[in-house]
């Protein structure tokens, strides 16, 4: 009986929960079937060119053209490609705005008749200069990927008022030349804006036409990585200098130190400013504390060296008599020579894993047109 009753409470929670999952269900439909629809905006869009995106400040700068389509029954029975007064009396405004804008400038637009028959009418804004970039990951950094976005959403009117949607017809990016950034294509998403984001509690319509962009690493990796990590690499030359050989041990050690220190100054403009610690801060960190530790483990043999110079023991692996001493030196440079080896395979698996992430990510995009 002990068994049975908590078999029945379970069975009841069950039911329980799905008379709610469908009261909940049924609720969610009654509220999309009662909600007033909004007109309907088709919003087509061409780029005609993306440079300076810059990691630091997070903007970009572009150069792109927005159509906005919509029927009014004022407009019926007009010829087509008449033009039509944007601020004509009672006729319908969409009042629609680049949200993430940091310096842009509407440099020409035109609103005319498209349809006599439907009252279908087109207007098209031509943008040029700089946009916000709302979310900008920087974790692979330089193998990172962008969604450079242009954000679009209605100023005033809610979602029960205007509904954004994308035009499959008009969306078109033209061939960019490669430069840091390669463009990889385009494409759109439709959201509707947080409540708890508006003070009266309103939901917008909103729609994101979305750039994707891969950063060309090859030159970080000739300029920045590789050369940090050569120098940590020559530092393990320390470990071929005599024991006994401190002055000469740490001289090279410590110029090595100051030459890494300086090439992070020298390249400190070209890397972004962020919370968090990027691949390529992971990588220069990593080399840069292996050189460290170099340093230190000199210092450290040289002091065995005087406190025991003759204490000597049997390897049975490596045969013969050795020196504690000389014993700990190659020791200590296998260990540097395993954390740089360590360090190169953890950054490739990372890669790897990332470049598939990527491959599906390319998958979501239109391609950009060809040169």
């Amino acid at each position: 009986l002990r068994e049975k009753e908590p078999r029945k409470e379970r069975r009841r929670a069950k039911r329980n929960s799905a008379r709610l999952k469908s009261a909940v269900q049924g609720h969610i439909a009654e509220l999309r079937l009662n909600r007033r629809r909004g007109k309907r905006i088709k919003v087509g869009y061409k780029i005609n060119g993306i440079r300076n995106v810059n990691s630091i400040d997070c903007t970009f700068t572009i150069d792109f053209k927005v159509f906005y389509y919509w029927t009014d029954e004022r407009v019926k029975g007009r010829p087509k490609g008449t033009v039509v007064d944007i601020h004509e009396p009672d006729l319908f405004q969409p009042e629609l705005i680049i949200s993430n804008e940091a310096e842009l400038s509407l440099t020409h637009w035109e609103f005319q008749v498209k349809d006599p028959k439907t009252g279908l009418l087109k207007l098209s804004e031509y943008y040029r200069g700089k946009l916000l970039i709302p979310n900008m990951s920087l974790h692979f950094f330089p193998f990172d990927v962008q969604n450079l976005r242009i954000c679009i959403k209605p100023h005033k009117k809610t979602i029960d008022e205007v509904e954004l949607h994308p035009l499959v017809d008009e969306m078109a990016i033209e061939h960019h030349a490669r430069h840091e950034w390669r463009v990889i294509g385009s494409c759109t998403a439709m959201y509707a804006t947080n409540p708890e984001h508006s003070t009266t509690g309103k939901v917008y319509s909103s729609l994101h036409i979305i750039v994707l962009v891969e950063r060309e690493s090859d030159w970080f990796i000739r300029m920045i990585m590789l050369p940090i990590l050569l120098i940590a690499v020559c530092s393990l030359c320390c470990f071929a200098f005599g024991v006994d050989d401190i002055a000469g041990r740490m001289e090279t050690a410590v110029a090595l130190m100051l030459t890494n220190v300086a090439t992070k100054f020298t390249v400190t403009d070209y890397m972004p400013k962020v919370p968090y610690r990027t691949l390529c801060d992971f990588y220069l960190d990593v080399c840069f504390f292996c050189q460290f530790g170099v340093t230190l483990s000199n210092a450290a043999i040289f002091i065995l060296y005087r406190a025991l110079p003759k204490y000597a023991v049997t390897l049975p692996v490596v045969g013969g008599t050795h020196r504690v001493v000389h014993i700990v030196n190659a020791a200590c440079a296998a260990l540097a020579a395993y954390v740089l080896l360590k360090l190169n395979a953890h950054t490739f698996f990372r890669l790897d894993a990332h470049r598939k992430d990527v491959e599906e990510w390319r998958k979501q995009a239109l391609p950009a047109a060809s040169p």
